[in-house]
């Protein structure tokens, strides 16, 4: 491996989840961190800040956040059936969304500064009653439960709350800041409403525009001149879009583009805030090409320059470099193609066609692991960035989730649950392929590195020689015997005795294949007698000579010899022939539909048996089967 310089780095640290409670882990060898270690089952999630100083752990009746230094509790609030947490981009603020209660009772919660009547006028718009109070009431009015909250990390204190009934993960935290704190906003009815970052209740500025279903900041934008994205669904008179704005000028857009009917979106920024990848979904394709809906990937940046990143649909994932300089896409039907752009949205690389569906950038951005998770095998590739070289290659199946170290000397694959309910643990691999650790657990639920700046380690590539090494096998090792082919199924009574002969089984027609006069009647009889039938009713329907029928009359210039075995059909002149031909026919055009479904399934990614792929094989050959028998 290469690296450019030497240095004391921190220890890398994992933190886990599962039924017992959270634990935690030193080091690639997985140490048992004693320290981190909470348990009980009342712990439900956990939750880093961006530098990894702080840590949250929301738990059935409070949430309490850490300094990962000490390991000692920082601050607890009471606060309970909490679903989300959100640190502010400076720690200032932990941002919660409760589980909305319609028989909430105020008098055991913390009171806010923001009062009820306050949090709605913000909901409506209206800017002018929001900064005033409300007059109390002498009848009593029905409590609601305000249950997106903003507390003080210093103090404790709760600072604001409005009331949130439905959680919408695309759009969390439903309060965002900019990375400086100066300036806060959300999403609400009319449009985006921005507020001073520390006085929620003043009102600074209004974006109406109906149907916005996404917010973000980018980051690291000027103090004078703050970047945000939104995303608006489409609705019955205009098509969806994706905008870039500044802040305070709000009303005017820096760039705009329409995505037509897009219903979700992931809007990612790069890490210096100068370019956006909006990647664009819809439920239904009315192209009819596609059976999973329709994808697009649109490039925005704050110059004023946008376009389509690729043509070629479905997109199935796509993402920045830690840098910001480049970005990768992978898309196109399975085997999916993958490219990675510079920041202008130029051609870098391509890598090889194959089954892959999503990417992960090292945290150095050297490196990116191409993988097909979810109803594929589990590919795992990891490629050298700048000179498009495979460094290792392995399938790694049942993986829910994947994560680089801080270092980009590792990442792990975990399977978790509820998504799988077996073999749950994490493995932790080396970008050459080899795996160092493997910790099995009967229920995981979540597992992440505490997050550490990259420019902490050494920088880290592996060399020329690492790649693709294909691993060597342990000294005095035989290689093992090849494994027979399982047999048919035998019941246990029957094993080790000779067996039987099987018993006629009747065949039943294939899927498609309509059933004829001859099939239904054989269904009716016992076996053998259809034969049996055969054979008599032709004895009887042979008539005799001078019974024979007076020749048709035959047209001038040809035979009768020819015009007879044109009505009565040589060897298809018969209505028996004419039946057994209809049934064929029918039988193999069922057979082509069949393929033709199988088709679509491969092309949308859907894994197929080799006895499907095999059949796919016989389109032409059953195609021109079908075409001989009609022509007769």
């Amino acid at each position: 491996a290469q690296t450019t310089r030497t240095m004391a780095e921190p220890a890398l640290e994992l933190t886990i989840r599962q039924k017992e409670g959270l634990g935690g882990f030193i080091g690639q060898d997985c140490v048992v961190d004693d320290r981190a270690l909470i348990a009980g089952q009342d712990v439900k999630s956990f939750q880093y800040n961006a530098s990894g100083t702080l840590l949250a752990v929301v738990k059935v009746d409070s949430v309490s956040v850490y300094n990962t230094q000490t390991k000692t509790e920082k601050i607890s609030f009471a606060v309970a059936s909490v679903a989300a947490v959100s640190f502010s981009p400076q720690n200032s603020y932990l941002t919660m969304f409760e589980s909305f209660r319609s028989n909430f009772s105020a008098s055991s919660a913390p009171a806010a500064d923001a009062t009820p009547a306050a949090a709605e006028a913000e909901e409506s718009g209206d800017s002018s009653s929001s900064s005033s109070s409300a007059a109390p009431s002498s009848s009593p009015a029905k409590e609601v439960h305000q249950n997106l909250s903003v507390w003080d990390l210093e103090t404790g204190e709760k600072i604001y709350a409005r009331t949130q009934k439905i959680f919408i993960r695309d759009q969390w935290p439903s309060i965002r800041w900019t990375h400086d704190e100066c300036v806060g906003a959300m999403i609400v009815t009319t449009g985006v409403q921005f507020f001073s970052g520390k006085r929620f209740t003043t009102i600074t500025r209004n974006l109406k525009k109906p149907n916005i279903k996404l917010f973000s900041w980018a980051p690291n934008s000027s103090s004078s001149n703050y970047l945000f994205s939104i995303f608006i669904m489409a609705a019955k008179s205009s098509p969806s879009s994706v905008g870039l704005y500044s802040y305070p000028n709000v009303d005017r857009a820096v760039c705009f583009k329409s995505t037509f009917n897009a219903d979700s979106a992931d809007l990612k920024w790069n890490a210096t805030g100068t370019a956006l990848l909006a990647h664009t979904r819809s439920d239904v394709d009315r192209t009819g090409k596609s059976y999973y809906g329709e994808t697009n990937l649109l490039y925005l940046n704050s110059a004023g320059d946008s376009q389509f990143v690729v043509d070629t649909p479905p997109i199935f994932d796509a993402g920045w470099s830690p840098s910001g300089d480049k970005f990768f896409a992978v898309y196109g039907t399975l085997p999916a193609h993958t490219r990675i752009f510079t920041s202008k949205c130029e051609k870098f690389a391509d890598f090889p066609v194959n089954h892959y569906n999503s990417g992960y950038f090292s945290p150095n951005g050297k490196m990116v692991i191409l993988a097909g998770f979810g109803n594929l095998q589990g590919q795992v590739d990891i490629w050298d960035v700048q000179n498009a070289k495979l460094i290792s290659s392995q399938v790694i199946p049942c993986t829910t989730y994947l994560s680089w170290s801080p270092c980009s000397r590792f990442f792990f694959t975990a399977t978790l649950s509820p998504r799988l309910r077996v073999d749950n643990g994490f493995k932790i691999w080396t970008p050459t392929g080899a795996l160092v650790k493997t910790v099995l657990f009967p229920e995981l639920y979540q597992v992440d590195w505490k997050p550490i700046n990259a420019s902490a380690f050494a920088e880290y590539v592996p060399s020329p020689a690492e790649y693709c090494a294909p691993p060597k096998a342990a000294e005095g090792s035989a290689a093992e015997p090849p494994k027979p082919k399982p047999g048919a199924y035998v019941p246990p009574h029957l094993r080790g005795q000779a067996a039987a002969a099987p018993a006629p089984v009747k065949e039943t027609p294939k899927q498609g294949t309509r059933f004829t006069e001859e099939m239904l009647l054989r269904e009716s009889l016992p076996v053998g007698a259809m034969e049996k039938k055969k054979k008599k009713t032709e004895a009887t329907t042979q008539l005799p000579a001078h019974f024979s029928t007076p020749a048709p009359s035959v047209p001038f210039g040809s035979s009768p010899s020819s015009s007879s075995r044109g009505k009565r059909g040589g060897k298809r002149g018969g209505r028996g022939g004419r039946v057994e031909e209809s049934a064929r026919i029918s039988q193999l055009e069922g057979e082509l539909q069949t393929i033709k479904e199988l088709k679509r399934k491969q092309g949308n990614g859907e894994p197929l048996t080799p006895d499907q792929i095999t059949h796919i094989t016989r389109e032409a050959s059953i195609s021109q089967e079908v075409n001989q028998l009609k022509l007769g």
